[in-house]
């Protein structure tokens, strides 16, 4: 997409809020955006359609709802990171693993006062995304940090990508950050 079609798509008020409000909130689904901009929903997905389409916004199915990004805000495994520890369960569950490196299911459970089914479903949706690897020993299995697990700890998720940081310089140079 060319520079002049792209400060174009982000004139429009609207377009701007939305995409403000995605950066701010990267992995927003589409009713939470309803509520969030007090917009009609026919008008939102038009919106989110066009910035799609225009490779400013990128969607994802995940957990059965349709998630929101910008596209060039983080990189895909941050984002995954991002939505899988959403939930306070699964924060838990993370800090859990990441103070005791090799604990155990039934421990987990047990401390975090959760049935065992829950911890299993977080843990493996954690190791889908990189962020914990489950190591098998016997019948027990033993839950470590991941390579992205260790990577979100170092804080080196935070960064922005390379992509973005030209894309806001070019808004700089034509003046329409605002």
């Amino acid at each position: 997409m060319g520079k002049q079609k792209r400060m174009a798509l982000l004139l429009h008020p609207f377009r701007r809020e939305l995409y403000q409000v995605l950066c701010s909130n990267p992995g927003t689904y589409l009713l939470e955006l309803v509520d969030i901009l007090e917009s009609p929903l026919g008008t939102l997905t038009w919106h989110l359609r066009i910035l799609e389409r225009e490779g400013l916004v990128k969607s994802i199915k995940f957990a059965g709802k349709r998630l929101y990004f910008p596209k060039m805000l983080r990189s895909q495994e941050a984002e995954m990171a991002y939505l899988t520890m959403r939930s306070d369960t699964a924060q838990k569950v993370f800090a859990f693993v990441v103070n005791n490196a090799g604990c155990y299911q039934e421990q987990m459970a047990e401390s975090l006062n959760v049935h065992h089914d829950t911890v299993r479903w977080h843990v493996s949706r954690m190791e889908e995304v990189g962020l914990i690897k489950v190591v098998r020993e016997g019948r027990k299995k033993r839950h470590h940090l991941a390579d992205l697990g260790e990577s979100l700890m170092k804080g080196s998720l935070n960064m922005i990508t390379e992509a973005y940081v030209l894309f806001l310089m070019e808004k700089l140079e034509d003046g329409c950050l605002n």
